[in-house]
């Protein structure tokens, strides 16, 4: 079995597989060895991705389901599954998570964690580089924040997942620091590189992000309202539609919008918890365990169809 999970790689793949289909092994669509493709694009993706001759196209909306239609791939080739995602990702959300924030498991992680268990949280994240103008951010979202903090008296939380950019670590606990020292209304905790990004996720109320697939279908198994930065054009551009589309975020790459809007989000709790029900609604904890049951399926079918011809 060949698995693809790059666009550029259907065609050569399948031109390497082909075969005559009078071949007694060969699969329904004319290819000796199955040939399956994860699609790992939200909201939009390019034509590359769906090749007639593969047998099980797997896509991760219904928006994609469509394209991969319209490209002319059969409805028995399609498998709308959503997005396979890290382990942590796998379970359902914490008790309650969709009824706005305090839930009896969301304050036990955060004590976990290290951090206010009952302020509201923002979690800002940009991949393991650190990456999408993360420190300016930041930087923005505290001081708003800091002042809504200390003009409503109710503490608000931040976390930046800093990733390996340790200049904008320092600089924003350099920020944190200067924040505390005047009576600050936020309290703010920086990181480098996490591994257990689906507890931060748990433990935070809103998430602001570049766009990329995998950590927007991750907030919305958590049930996380997204407030997304940047996207690369192209291939990412679809997924700030499918987020905003969904009613579980927004987008502006300016960090000054960004900071009116989480603040804005955190002053409305209906629209927060109605964001969160979106969110869920959106979110397929499934994914990685449906794809790779259908993948193992057809690979023991496969196998024993072979196996049988050989006999």
């Amino acid at each position: 079995m060949v698995i693809s999970v790059h666009p550029l790689v259907q065609d050569v793949t399948a031109r390497l597989l082909d075969c005559p289909t009078t071949d007694p092994q060969s699969s329904a669509h004319g290819l000796a060895v199955p040939f399956a493709t994860v699609v790992t694009d939200l909201g939009s993706a390019h034509p590359m991705w769906f090749h007639q001759k593969c047998d099980t196209c797997f896509v991760p909306t219904e928006v994609l389901r469509k394209v991969a239609s319209a490209q002319g791939l059969a409805d028995s080739q399609i498998k709308t599954v959503g997005l396979p995602v890290r382990a942590g990702f796998w379970d359902a959300p914490l008790p309650n998570k969709e009824q706005l924030h305090d839930s009896e498991a969301q304050v036990e992680l955060r004590t976990k964690l290290g951090i206010d268990p009952t302020a509201r949280t923002v979690l800002v994240v940009g991949g393991g580089d650190g990456v999408g103008g993360i420190e300016g951010i930041a930087k923005a979202l505290a001081l708003k924040l800091n002042r809504d903090g200390m003009n409503s008296g109710a503490m608000r939380q931040m976390v930046v997942v800093c990733g390996k950019n340790e200049g904008a670590r320092r600089n924003l606990e350099a920020l944190a620091g200067e924040l505390e020292g005047g009576g600050a209304g936020l309290t703010m905790t920086c990181t480098g590189f996490v591994t257990n990004m689906d507890e931060w996720m748990s433990a935070a109320d809103v998430l602001v992000t570049k766009a990329g697939p995998g950590t927007i279908a991750e907030a919305a198994i958590k049930g996380l309202p997204v407030m997304l930065s940047t996207f690369l054009p192209g291939q990412e551009a679809g997924n700030v539609d499918f987020v905003k589309e969904s009613g579980f975020g927004d987008y502006s790459p300016d960090p000054e919008v960004i900071a009116a809007r989480v603040s804005e989000w955190f002053g409305d709790p209906s629209a927060l918890n109605s964001m969160r029900s979106a969110a869920l609604a959106s979110g397929r904890p499934a994914a990685t365990l449906d794809v790779a049951r259908n993948l193992g399926k057809t690979a023991l079918e496969s196998s024993a169809t072979w196996m049988e011809r050989r006999r």
